[in-house]
C-alpha cells in the first residue's frame, strides 16, 4: 500500500499525459493514413504531444522516459501481454501497408511513363499560365508518383496539386489502370484492418486507464489537479 501511494503521483500524471498523447497519436495515424510503426521514433512524436498537453504545468519529457512510463503502467495494469499483441498487430499491418504503397509508387511511375508526352504537355501548357513550384518536369513525374498523395485523392475524390495540372482524364486513366486499381483495393483492406486494430488499441487504452484508477483509487480530482512528480516510479 505504502509503495503503490509513492507511485501515486507519477500514476496520475501519466494517466493524465501519457495515454491521452498515445491516443492522439493513434487516432493520427487513422486520420492522415500514416504508415509509421509504433516504434522508438514514435515515442519522440508521442513524447512532444505529451509536453504539448502538459504546456501549462512546465512539463517536459523526452521519449525514454515516457515510453519507460507507459511501459511500467501495462505492468502495474497486468495488461502488457494484450497491449503488446495488438501492438504487434498493429505494426505488422503498417509494414504491411508500407510495402504496398511502394509498390503502388512503381505502378504510378510506369503508368507516367507509358503517358509521358500527354503528362508533359500538360505541364508545359500549365506551366506557362501559372507558376508551378517544381525545379524540373523530373520533379513534377516524382510528385505524380507519390503514392499517399495519390491514395489520398482517389479516396476524397477530389484533383488537388500536381494531378490537378495533369486533369481529369489522365487521373481516371490512372485509376483504372490493372495494375493501380488491384493495389488501391489491396490498400483499401489494409487500411480498413489497421484502423480496426487502432479502435481496438483505444479501447484498449480506456480500459488500462480505468484499471489504473481503481487500483490506485485515482479521484477525479487528483486527474485534474496540477501536481507533478514524473519520476518516482523510476
Amino acid at each position: 500500500m505504502l509503495e503503490m501511494e509513492r507511485e501515486r503521483p507519477t500514476v496520475v500524471e501519466l494517466l493524465k499525459f501519457c495515454i491521452p498523447s498515445l491516443k492522439d497519436w493513434l487516432s493520427w495515424i487513422k486520420d492522415f493514413n500514416e504508415v509509421k510503426e509504433l516504434s522508438e521514433k514514435s515515442w519522440e512524436e508521442i513524447a512532444g504531444m505529451y509536453t504539448r498537453r502538459a504546456r501549462k504545468y512546465d512539463v517536459v519529457v523526452d521519449s525514454r522516459t515516457i515510453s519507460t512510463g507507459f511501459h511500467i503502467l501495462l505492468k502495474r495494469s497486468h495488461r502488457k501481454r494484450r497491449w503488446e499483441k495488438g501492438a504487434k498487430k498493429f505494426n505488422d499491418h503498417q509494414h504491411c501497408l508500407s510495402q504496398k504503397m511502394e509498390r503502388l509508387r512503381e505502378a504510378l511511375k510506369e503508368f507516367v511513363e507509358k503517358r509521358v508526352n500527354e503528362i508533359r504537355e500538360r505541364y508545359c501548357e500549365i506551366a506557362t499560365k501559372e507558376e508551378l513550384h517544381y525545379r524540373s518536369f523530373e520533379d513534377f513525374k516524382e510528385v505524380l508518383s507519390n503514392p499517399r498523395d495519390f491514395y489520398k485523392l482517389v479516396r476524397a475524390k477530389k484533383l488537388e496539386g500536381s494531378w490537378r495540372v495533369v486533369g481529369n482524364e489522365l487521373f481516371d486513366s490512372a485509376c483504372h489502370d490493372s495494375r493501380i486499381q488491384a493495389l488501391l483495393q489491396e490498400i483499401d483492406e489494409v487500411v480498413k484492418q489497421r484502423n480496426e486494430i487502432i479502435t481496438q488499441l483505444i479501447t484498449e487504452l480506456d480500459k488500462i486507464r480505468e484499471k489504473l484508477i481503481k487500483d490506485y483509487r485515482i479521484s477525479p480530482l487528483e486527474l485534474g489537479g496540477e501536481e507533478r512528480l514524473l519520476g518516482r516510479l523510476y
